[in-house]
């Protein structure tokens, strides 16, 4: 019987050099599978950071349209009237319930600018008719001495809610002249913030 021993000492050097490659193999996959998982792990933290922002953003987005939408320009608030005597009261309306009137400017006077226009004007804030009602200092917003007259407000600086009404009371003007009073306002939302916009 021949002995192999001597002839299998190189395969048992190979197997053992074998398993050591295939236990470094492991051992590179399993960090591998690790550094896998802490990046699955990282980006999966990423997407949900940015869908927060995202959601944030929207959040956001929405609440500025929303402002938007409660802060707005509107067309003029025009009125006139034919005095036949004085005083004579032009009505500008009010805000709706639930809104504000945030006035800008008014302006007073003939029916153009070139008009000459005698007397003079008090705006005047109350629910009904000045003329009608009796009315003190606390419903006075501002007087015209001369006509025609632009007078500019600031933000708040003279506001309605409903139902207060602007006014215009006419004192001392042409009989059959026609007296014109508008308004520019900002309407918006009560409890809301009135941003200043230009005209």
């Amino acid at each position: 019987m021949t002995d192999m021993t001597g002839d299998s000492a190189p395969y048992a050097e190979m197997w053992a050099s074998i398993q050591g490659e295939m236990g470094n193999v492991r051992t590179e996959l399993e960090a591998a599978r690790v550094r896998d998982s802490s990046m699955l792990r990282l980006f999966a933290s990423i997407d949900a950071h940015l869908s927060a922002l995202h959601s944030d953003a929207d959040r956001r987005e929405a609440r500025w349209l929303q402002l938007a939408s409660d802060i707005s320009r509107v067309a003029p608030q025009r009125n006139s009237a034919t005095i036949y005597e004085t005083p004579q009261s032009i009505g500008l309306g009010g805000p709706q319930q639930g809104r504000v009137w945030s006035v800008q400017s008014i302006t007073v006077g003939g029916i153009t600018p070139a008009t000459t226009a005698a007397g003079t004007a008090d705006v005047i804030q109350s629910p009904s008719d000045p003329l009608q009602t009796a009315v003190d200092l606390t419903s006075w917003r501002d007087h015209a001495a001369t006509l025609p007259l632009t007078g500019f407000y600031t933000t708040r600086e003279v506001e309605l809610r409903s139902p207060d009404q602007l006014w215009v009371v006419v004192n001392g003007g042409t009989d059959g002249q026609q007296y014109v009073a508008v308004a520019w306002v900002l309407d918006y939302q009560d409890g809301g913030y009135p941003a200043t916009v230009g005209f």
